[in-house]
C-alpha cells in the first residue's frame, strides 16, 4: 500500500488575507476572480484541485500566490521551455523569485538553482516532465521539501486529449513519491479528459474549479476560401485596419514555417507592420520580435502555434487561423489569446475544404495499421542477426520504407515498435542532417560554374526550403540520398560545399543498430492494438468536430461551449451566424457543407 499523501499544514486563519495582500502587491489586483479564489483556498487547505479556466483566465495565479505562503517549494510541471522562461521572467518583474531547470542549462547551473530552492531562497521551480526521467535530477530533488505539485497544461496527461505527452504519464507516480497535494490546470478539457486527468494524476477527492469556457468578448467567424490565393487576399483585408493605425495587435497562425515566411513576406511588401515567427528563426531574433510585439512596435505577427504560449499580451484584437487546426481544443486555445483585456476581439478561421486532407494524411502517417506494422516487423525479424541486432542498411531501409508506404510512415512504425518494447536503438526523427546556406546566389554561380552535381544539390535544397535555408534547417537523410544517389555521396558533396564556405552542415548523431527485443511471429506482436485503434479513431473524431464547427449553421459560440461540456444559450449575438450570414467581411461567405 502506498504511503498516505502528506497534506500541507492547515492554513493560518489569516491566509486568505495574506494571499489577497500578495495579489495586490505583486500583480496589482484588489481581489481574486471567483474561480481563482476557490482554487487558492483549496491549495492553502492542502486539498487536490483540478482547475479548468479559459485561456487568459489567470490559471497561473492559482499556484503562484500560494507558493509564497506554503512552507516548502512549489514544483511546476510545464511542457515548453519557452513557456517556463516567460513565466519566470514575468514573475521576476513582479518581485517573485522563481527559477527553472531544463536541457538548456549546464549541470553546475542546475545544481546551483536546486540549492537555492532547497535553502528556501526560491519557492517556485519550473521543470519539464521529461526531466523526471533523469536519476540524477530525482536524487537532487529528494533533498527539496515540496509542498505542492502544480501540473500546467494538464490535458497533456490524457490519451483522450489533443496534445498527449507520454512523459506526463509518470506524474501520478511522482505525486505518490512526493506525498504532497496536486493542482492540475488546463484551458481545454472535454468531460472525458477531465476524468482522465483525475485518474492519471491520482487526485484525491479534488476540488474541481470549472470557471467555464465562455469568453463573451470574443466574436467567432469562419470565412470560406478555395485556395491559398483567396486566403492571402482575406488576410490582407482582415489586417488592413492594423496597417491603417487601428489600436491593438493581431496574430496570424499558419501550420508550417514555409507558409509563415510566405505570408509575412507578402504583408511586409504590401506595407503592413508584420514579422514572421517560428522555430527556424534564431533565438536572438525571436526574442527581439517577441519584445517588439509586446511593446506594440510590431503590430502583426505571423507565426506557427509555438508563438503565444505564456505571452500575456492583453490587446490582441484579432487572431486569424490561415489553416484549419486538427481539433477544437487546438483552435480554442490559440484563438483564446485574443481579447485578454476583456475588450471585444475577433477570432477568424479561414477554412478550405482541402485543409482536412492534410490532417487526415498526418493522422494516417502517425497511426499505421496493424498489417503495415506486422509486415515491417516480419521483414526486420528475417533480417536480424543471431544476436538480435538488425543491420538496417540502405537496402533494408528502402524495403522497410516500401512496406510502410514511405519514409515518414516507416519512421512511425519503428517508433511504435520501440515505444512498446519490441525493438530498441532506432534513430529519433530529430536525428537528421542540418544544413545552412551561407553564400549568396552570385557567389554560388561564380564558384560552381560547370559543377553540375553541386549546383543540382543546392537547387534541390533551395526548392525544398526557400529563403529559410539561410537560417538552417533539417532534412530527411533519405530525401538527400535520393538527390545525391547515396549516403557517401551526400557527405562528400556537402563536405566539399562546406570547404568552399558555401554552406554549413551537420550530419546526424551516430545511430545504434536496431536490436530486436521480441522474437515472435508477426501475428503475435505484443502491441496494444485496441488502444492504438482508439487513438486513431479519437484523432479522426476531433478532426470531424473541427470541420463541423466550420460548417456550423447555428451559433458558433454555443457549438464550442457544448463541445467542452458547458451550458450554452441557442444564440450568442456575437458570432457570424448570429450577427449576419456573410461573416466579418461583408460579401464574403462562410463555408457551406459540400454535397457528397
Amino acid at each position: 500500500m502506498s504511503p498516505p499523501i502528506r497534506t500541507s499544514d492547515p492554513p493560518h486563519p489569516g491566509a486568505a488575507d495574506r494571499a489577497r495582500a500578495l495579489l495586490r502587491r505583486h500583480f496589482g489586483y484588489d481581489a481574486f476572480r471567483a474561480g481563482q479564489r476557490h482554487a487558492v483556498d483549496a491549495v492553502l487547505s492542502g486539498r487536490d484541485a483540478l482547475v479548468l479556466m479559459p485561456t487568459g483566465g489567470g490559471k497561473s495565479l492559482c499556484y503562484q500566490i500560494p507558493s509564497q505562503l506554503l512552507p516548502g517549494a512549489t514544483l511546476v510541471v510545464s511542457p515548453l521551455i519557452s513557456l517556463m522562461k516567460d513565466q519566470v521572467d514575468g514573475l521576476a518583474r513582479r518581485g517573485i523569485p522563481a527559477t527553472f531547470v531544463n536541457s538548456t542549462l549546464r549541470a553546475a547551473e542546475i545544481a546551483e538553482r536546486l540549492a537555492a530552492v532547497r535553502e528556501g531562497r526560491i519557492r517556485l521551480l519550473y521543470v519539464a516532465p521529461e526531466r523526471f526521467r533523469s536519476g540524477a535530477f530525482r536524487a537532487q530533488l529528494a533533498a527539496v521539501h515540496v509542498s505542492l505539485l502544480a501540473v500546467d497544461e494538464a490535458h497533456c496527461i490524457s490519451t483522450w486529449g489533443h496534445d498527449f505527452r507520454p512523459a506526463y504519464l509518470g506524474l501520478g507516480r511522482l505525486r505518490e513519491h512526493l506525498r504532497c497535494p496536486v493542482i492540475a490546470l488546463t484551458a481545454t478539457a472535454t468531460p472525458e479528459v477531465r476524468d482522465d486527468i483525475i485518474a492519471q494524476l491520482r487526485l484525491r477527492r479534488p476540488v474541481v474549479v470549472a470557471k467555464g469556457f465562455d469568453r463573451p468578448n470574443l466574436r467567432w467567424h469562419v470565412l470560406a476560401a478555395h485556395n491559398d490565393a483567396e486566403k492571402d487576399h482575406l488576410v490582407r483585408l482582415l489586417l488592413r485596419p492594423f496597417r491603417d493605425g487601428a489600436p491593438g495587435v493581431a496574430i496570424v497562425y499558419a501550420a508550417t514555417r514555409r507558409t509563415v515566411d510566405s505570408i509575412a513576406d507578402l504583408l511586409v511588401r504590401a506595407g503592413y507592420p508584420a514579422a514572421g515567427y517560428h522555430a527556424g528563426v534564431k533565438g536572438a531574433e525571436r526574442r527581439r520580435l517577441q519584445e517588439s510585439f509586446m511593446a506594440g512596435a510590431v503590430r502583426v505577427v505571423v507565426a506557427t502555434n509555438a508563438f503565444g504560449m505564456g505571452i500575456d499580451k492583453p490587446d490582441v484584437r484579432l487572431v486569424v487561423h490561415y489553416h484549419t487546426p486538427a481539433s477544437l481544443e487546438d483552435y480554442y486555445q490559440e484563438a483564446g489569446r485574443a481579447g485578454r483585456d476583456g475588450q471585444d476581439a475577433d477570432c477568424v478561421l479561414l477554412h478550405a475544404y482541402a485543409d482536412r486532407f492534410t490532417h487526415e494524411f498526418l493522422i494516417d502517417r502517425a497511426n499505421p495499421d496493424r498489417g503495415t506494422i506486422a509486415a515491417v516487423y516480419a521483414h526486420m525479424r528475417r533480417a536480424a542477426r543471431p544476436d538480435g541486432f538488425v543491420p538496417l542498411g540502405a537496402d533494408l531501409r528502402r524495403i522497410v520504407d516500401s512496406l510502410a508506404g514511405g519514409a515518414d510512415r516507416a519512421d512511425s512504425v519503428l517508433r511504435l515498435l520501440e515505444t512498446h518494447g519490441v525493438i530498441r536503438g532506432v534513430a529519433r526523427p530529430g536525428a537528421r542532417p542540418w544544413i545552412r546556406l551561407i553564400a549568396r546566389p552570385a557567389r554560388i554561380r561564380d564558384e560552381l560554374a560547370g559543377r553540375s552535381d553541386e549546383l543540382a544539390v543546392l537547387r534541390a535544397l533551395w526548392n525544398a526550403a526557400g529563403a529559410a535555408l539561410y537560417r538552417g534547417r533539417e532534412f530527411s537523410a533519405h530525401w538527400l540520398e535520393r538527390v545525391t544517389g547515396s549516403p557517401d555521396r551526400t557527405a562528400a558533396i556537402l563536405d566539399g560545399l562546406r570547404a568552399r564556405t558555401l554552406l554549413d552542415w551537420r550530419p546526424p548523431a551516430p545511430r545504434r543498430m536496431p536490436e530486436l527485443l521480441v522474437n515472435v511471429p508477426a501475428t503475435q506482436l505484443p502491441l496494444p492494438w485496441k488502444e492504438m485503434r482508439r487513438r486513431r479513431r479519437l484523432d479522426l473524431e476531433k478532426l470531424r468536430a473541427m470541420q463541423a464547427y466550420a460548417y456550423q449553421r447555428s451559433c458558433r459560440r454555443a457549438f464550442i461551449l457544448r463541445y467542452f461540456g458547458d451550458q450554452a444559450p441557442p444564440r450568442c449575438g456575437a458570432c457570424d451566424r448570429c450577427l449576419r450570414p456573410d461573416g466579418i467581411l461583408p460579401g464574403w461567405p462562410a463555408p457551406r457543407r459540400r454535397r457528397r
